[in-house]
């Protein structure tokens, strides 16, 4: 895939993700920032990045 490529569907995965989160709550986006907080250090842990 070509830079082109990459940059486009990360455009169009930007702006499906801005439709998700213009409908959500101050609550289910916290939710969601704690939950990838925990996913990242998990994965850190895993690469023995920590």
């Amino acid at each position: 895939m070509d830079l082109k490529n990459v940059v486009t569907c990360m455009e169009f995965a930007a702006a499906k993700l801005q439709d998700a989160l213009d409908g959500m709550s101050a609550g289910e986006l916290e939710d969601i920032l704690v939950e990838a907080e925990n996913l990242l250090d998990e994965a850190r842990e895993s690469l023995g990045l920590e």
